[in-house]
């Protein structure tokens, strides 16, 4: 399983092996997955990412776009 409290290293392994079409977590960590992308650490094509739990910014979301060529998509949300 892949938790925010592991490193994006230790993830990109787990996410370049899955491929996934869709990422969604914190804004900060989805923001390191793609500087890692761009780094060329992992190689994945993502047709979807979705950040929440923080704000996305206007850099991390620069960061996201240059990664994958896709705007995020940013959640939030309340409960009572």
């Amino acid at each position: 399983a892949l938790t925010v409290v592991d490193t994006v290293e230790k993830n990109g392994a787990i996410l370049s092996n899955f491929q996934p079409d869709y990422l969604v977590g914190f804004a900060s960590y989805i923001a390191a997955v793609a500087n890692a992308q761009l780094q060329g650490k992992l190689n994945i094509h993502p047709r979807w990412v979705s950040t929440n739990s923080e704000l996305l910014d206007d850099e991390m979301r620069a960061l996201i776009n240059k990664a994958w060529g896709i705007q995020p998509c940013n959640s939030w949300g309340s409960v009572e």
